[in-house]
């Protein structure tokens, strides 16, 4: 025996289809801000980094040359170096390109990094606002809908 809904409960192509464009929407806008969040973290993992060098090379000027430090390799992993120069730093600047810099030099590099992360974070926080609007608003939407097919 086949069950089928009686004519006024049935759904309109219209109406089926209006349920299956909104609820792409939807998808399309909570995967845009999951990507925004990773964005976010990963932006979030670099300010961090930049605030943790800033106090290094503030705490560098007061090392004596000489002193035994702990240089990185990569990947958690470090040798004993001994510090020969405490008034400069090579910074990486992107492409491969290294320049000497004096401390307070490195710190305005770092500054510059940081303001332009602040800024994309700020905007990346905007967008993902915006997204989380345009979600509430389309759920909405479809639950709507979805009690409209289901009450006729």
């Amino acid at each position: 025996m086949k069950l089928t809904q009686s004519p006024e409960r049935q759904q309109t192509p219209e109406r089926q289809q209006e349920i299956q464009e909104k609820y792409a929407h939807l998808k399309m806008i909570v995967n845009q801000a999951a990507q925004l969040q990773e964005q976010q973290r990963f932006i979030d993992t670099r300010v961090f980094e930049l605030e943790d060098l800033n106090n290094n090379l503030d705490s560098l000027k007061k090392w004596e040359k000489g002193k035994e430090i702990l240089a990185p390799l990569g990947a958690n992993t470090f040798i004993r170096a001994e510090l020969k120069d405490n008034k400069g730093v090579i910074v990486d600047m992107g492409a491969k390109v290294m320049l000497d810099k004096d401390i307070e030099g490195a710190k305005q590099f770092n500054n510059s990094q940081f303001t332009e992360l602040r800024d994309a974070s700020i905007a990346i926080r905007g967008e993902i606002l915006k997204l989380s609007s345009q979600q509430e608003k389309i759920s909405e939407e479809l639950r709507r809908l979805v009690a409209k097919r289901e009450t006729h």
